[in-house]
């Protein structure tokens, strides 16, 4: 059974009850092991001083960006045993360090490859049209090739968005057998989650309009949601 949206919000409101504060303290260390690394990383490799600490700035940042993948792979582990009603704990953050993090590096590599691939055809556009002055037809086709690139890059999000959940549940999968298998599973799913996804913009807007501080409680909310709407299309709901 498929549950809607709403359904999913309540599980998730229900399930939070007297464990927001447990969630939310979770949630402030992942943040500040992230802002760290990527504080250090700035004052290590700074962005613009040259080309050659800016390409090494961003491979870095590259980098950072595979490794605290690993961290998030702990907090859906974290959640989805708040979600099963399991014991969870605050271990749970660094359960992916633990466990095949070698997969869910490669995992997080193949994805960033997949939104960069999308990309090409604007890229390579762009530097064609930059040879010479844009006409309005040049634009048009800049922007139809932009949007393109976009859509096409949002379908396999949508497609590929459980495979750090699958990672988290197997370890007898690998990282392109998990995105595989989030293909397969997100069929005739995409909708329910794109608009599962857009029913929390009001709820994360007010989050940023209070200076992030409603963050604390929209995050937890929006992530046990999602960790119900996985076990729901796995189907332990």
């Amino acid at each position: 059974m498929k549950r809607s949206s709403k359904e999913l919000k309540a599980l998730a409101r229900d399930t939070l009850v007297n464990r927001y504060g447990s969630f939310i303290g979770v949630m402030i260390i992942y943040f500040l092991i992230i802002l760290g690394a990527n504080a250090l990383l700035n004052f290590a490799f700074p962005f613009g001083v040259s080309i050659v600490s800016s390409i090494i700035s961003w491979i870095a940042s590259f980098i950072v960006n595979l490794i605290t993948s690993v961290l998030l792979v702990g907090l859906i582990r974290f959640t989805l045993n708040m979600c099963r009603g399991e014991q969870y704990r605050l271990s749970d953050l660094f359960f992916g360090f633990r466990t095949h993090p070698d997969k869910i590096i490669i995992a997080q590599f193949l994805l960033s490859l997949i939104s960069e691939i999308c990309a090409i055809p604007l890229t390579v556009i762009s530097v064609m049209q930059n040879q010479h002055t844009l006409s309005i037809s040049d634009l048009t086709v800049r922007a139809l090739v932009g949007l393109a690139c976009t859509f096409l890059a949002f379908v396999l999000t949508l497609g590929l968005q459980l495979t750090m959940y699958l990672l988290c549940d197997y370890d007898n999968l690998s990282a392109t057998q998990a995105l595989r298998e989030s293909w397969h599973l997100m069929r005739g799913n995409k909708a329910r989650l794109f608009y599962l996804s857009i029913s929390f913009f009001g709820v994360l807007l007010l989050g940023v309009l209070s200076c992030g501080i409603g963050l604390l409680w929209a995050l937890p909310y929006y992530h046990v949601t999602f960790g119900y709407f996985y076990l729901d299309i796995i189907g332990e709901l």
